[in-house]
């Protein structure tokens, strides 16, 4: 349950005494509220109330003791397609909660940011226990958009003749919509059969993970 030093009922007259053991690092030993500092390791206080009918009571908290914040990292991709972004995290690898941020350049004050120009990113993380560190710079990279080209880029088809073939450059993994007419979906070069005139779009990847179409 909860421990009330200044409880009192019908029965019973106001504590007349306070005795908090152990006192050290506390200002006073035989107050209701003593302050405590300077305390390096996890201390269990007991405090016993005595009341002026000699009747007493105890109860216990423990100050649990954190060091201050060594380290903090950056999560996230750091890069992004031309017209697109990333997010970036920072993540504090021990320390007291809550924690502080202060982002470089931008001064941006939460744990994630939306990056969306490239260049240096660093943040500085401060903790309950006064500590305080820098993550470091990451990178954020800006990659290009590839540029994907189809062969042949318009064809007359006839129903009932040969498939056309439909061929797309200029970018590493390729994906082809719709797939109505269309031997398959993935890859450099696809059949095209469709029963109606149809324009086919092409998605190409690069190994950066820019993405385009045409």
């Amino acid at each position: 349950g909860t421990f009330n030093p200044g409880y009192t009922n019908s029965n019973q007259s106001a504590p007349a005494s306070y005795l908090w053991t152990p006192n050290t690092n506390l200002d006073f030993d035989n107050i209701s509220n003593p302050l405590a500092s300077g305390v390096l390791v996890s201390t269990p206080y007991t405090v016993t109330v005595t009341s002026n009918a000699g009747c007493t009571a105890q109860g216990t908290v423990t100050l649990n003791t954190t060091a201050p914040i060594t380290a903090a990292t950056i999560t996230g991709v750091p890069e992004y397609c031309t017209g697109g972004s990333t997010t970036l995290t920072a993540v504090p690898s021990d320390g007291g909660e809550p924690y502080t941020y202060l982002w470089s350049p931008n001064g941006e004050t939460t744990a994630s940011i939306t990056v969306s120009a490239p260049g240096d990113y660093n943040c500085q993380v401060a903790d309950n226990c006064g500590g305080s560190v820098n993550t470091g710079n990451v990178n954020v990279v800006e990659n290009p958009l590839p540029t994907v080209g189809v062969a042949p880029s318009a064809a007359n088809y006839c129903t009932g003749n040969a498939a056309v073939m439909l061929t797309a450059n200029g970018a590493d993994t390729y994906t082809w919509a719709p797939a109505t007419g269309l031997d398959a979906t993935t890859g450099t070069s696809v059949n095209a059969n469709p029963a109606a005139t149809t324009t086919y779009t092409v998605t190409g990847t690069d190994g950066k993970i820019g993405r385009a179409h045409v």
